[in-house]
């Protein structure tokens, strides 16, 4: 019983791998170009640690609204 689903699990294994290749075959994606990829992930993770870190000192750090509002060297008052 567990070689016939080990025969089973590796026959669609074999599909699976065979489907693959044939669909990047398709589309004329090289090997080469998804191991390119792998960074991808990498660089949008650091970018939203930044957003995020940014994000979290502004909303401690309210000075700069103020100095961004100002026009001619004073904050417009609405009443």
């Amino acid at each position: 019983m567990l070689i016939a689903a080990k025969e089973k699990y590796h026959a669609l294994a074999t599909r699976g791998s065979n489907l693959s290749r044939s669909v990047l075959d398709k589309t004329g994606i090289s090997p080469e170009d998804l191991s390119k990829v792998h960074r991808v992930p990498a660089l949008v993770a650091f970018a939203a640690i930044i957003i995020n870190l940014l994000l979290i000192f502004s909303r401690y750090n309210t000075g700069w609204v103020k100095g961004f509002m100002k026009i001619d060297g004073k904050v417009p008052c609405h009443p």
